[in-house]
């Protein structure tokens, strides 16, 4: 692009054959539009380790996510079960450097979406959670919005750590702070 070859139709296709290999691929209407483009291939990241820890935290600042889920089971005592979660998701082709997350934090699972062409590296376990992520990230904290994240993270993991989310007030807790977070986050917030 910086040299304007993108202004011919040869450069153009380049450019769009780099970008359906990257990230979602080709939009709909670019993919109709260019039926005859061809992606260009990206490498594969084979046995890739984990550098150091400041690296995993650096990785999930950009791409790690912490939630909160909150659902109805009437079969449960409190009439809903918790969970707390941290999740990576990537590409099918970055499934091998998930897989190192496992042994990284001695913990979670790789799990395979049937709707994308992606995995999760998951950690849902209370155990592993509280003995395992929260010391790592408290240790070696994420960076930008997703540091609010964890802080509000932790404040539902001391919820469940404390048993508290099996109470009326607990759950309202776990609720309030589940909907400031994330996505819901007004990003206009000051820590």
């Amino acid at each position: 692009m910086n040299s304007k070859k993108h202004l011919n139709l040869e450069g153009l296709t380049e450019v769009l054959s780099i970008k359906a290999g990257m990230n979602l691929g080709l939009s709909k209407s670019l993919a109709e539009s260019f039926p005859d483009l061809s992606q260009k291939a990206r490498p594969w990241i084979i046995n890739k380790d984990i550098p150091n820890p400041y690296w995993m935290s650096g990785f999930v600042s950009g791409e790690g996510n912490f939630s909160l889920l909150i659902r109805a089971n009437p079969e449960l005592k409190a009439g809903y079960r918790t969970d707390i979660i941290f999740e990576v998701t990537q590409h099918l082709r970055d499934k091998l450097l998930l897989q190192k997350f496992i042994s990284f934090f001695n913990c979670g699972l790789l799990k395979k979406d049937s709707r994308y062409s992606t995995y999760s590296f998951k950690v849902s376990n209370h155990a592993d959670i509280i003995e395992k992520i929260v010391p790592f990230f408290q240790t070696y904290p994420v960076q930008g919005v997703k540091a609010l994240d964890f802080i509000d993270w932790n404040k539902g993991v001391d919820i469940v750590k404390s048993k508290d989310h099996l109470t009326v007030a607990g759950l309202d807790k776990l609720q309030t702070i589940k909907e400031n977070m994330n996505t819901k986050r007004n990003i206009n917030e000051k820590s």
